[in-house]
């Protein structure tokens, strides 16, 4: 504001209703004695979805664009192999992928954890830093399940370690109580990874009705597990196929375009 230069604002999901829900008497205060101010104040603001945009109205009526978040294409050369190895998994176990923070509550990872305490034909690796001392509860919930042996919590994986632990799984998995639009979601279906994805996330990205994958309730989590198990190769094939369709979507070569677009529209009503 000081400067008198215009500023686009991307909250990313952090406008949602939930977030706002958890620590609210701190967020209320922040919100009132900052955030109104800055939101308001922005040339633009830019929402991943049509709920996102909807969640930035309580702030008033102001210019939005809805620009998706953006997935750079896989690399081409990814051994499947080198992360089972890593963990010590067989091959032919089937393996249930997550990667994101372990925020128990806000990416479901309860749900998670239950369902593949009621589909033992899987093995369950969550990839993603420990978030309030989410890795240690789910560790407590799978052991009290009598699962602990099939779940595996890697920290956190960049760049060519995470490519090789898409390119290991046979499934992504994402079951969140509330999203915006997951990056990792994305990367996962560029892989050719069909999803087991929440009704909340299927909602914003359309898995189950693009066929890259399946949605289910939480307490419908663990027979579909069990029943996405026996998906024979051909169907598997074609999920894998609808999974990059999807994903192509969100090529971040043509949202890259739409945000330098976005910004060069405020920059010439500035300079008009």
């Amino acid at each position: 504001r000081r400067l008198r230069v215009p500023y686009v604002l991307s909250p990313h999901g952090g406008y949602a209703p939930a977030s706002l829900a958890r620590s609210r008497g701190r967020k209320a205060v922040y919100t009132w004695l900052v955030e109104r101010r800055l939101v308001r104040g922005a040339a633009l603001r830019v929402a991943l979805t049509d709920d996102e945009a909807g969640d930035l109205l309580a702030f008033g009526e102001m210019p939005t664009a809805i620009i998706p978040n953006g997935v750079h294409p896989t690399p081409s050369h990814v051994d499947p192999n080198a992360f089972r190895r890593e963990i010590g998994l067989d091959p032919g176990v089937r393996l249930l992928l997550f990667v994101g923070r372990l925020d128990v509550v806000h990416k479901g990872l309860d749900l998670l954890v239950c369902a593949v305490a009621a589909a033992p034909e899987w093995q369950a690796v969550l990839v993603g830093s420990d978030f309030r001392g989410g890795a240690d509860q789910l560790r407590s919930l799978a052991r009290s399940l009598g699962a602990e042996g099939r779940l595996t919590l890697t920290g956190p994986r960049w760049g060519q370690a995470l490519h090789q632990a898409y390119a290991a799984a046979d499934c992504f998995a994402l079951t969140s109580r509330w999203e915006g639009l997951p990056l990792s979601l994305l990367e996962a279906l560029a892989h050719g990874l069909p999803a087991v994805v929440s009704p909340a996330v299927d909602r914003l990205v359309g898995v189950a009705a693009a066929g890259a994958g399946w949605s289910a309730a939480p307490s419908e989590l663990g027979a579909l597990l069990r029943s996405v198990r026996d998906v024979d190769d051909r169907e598997r094939a074609r999920r894998s196929a609808a999974a990059r369709a999807l994903s192509a979507r969100y090529d971040w070569a043509t949202i890259g375009l739409r945000y330098e677009a976005a910004y060069a529209k405020v920059l010439s009503s500035v300079t008009r």
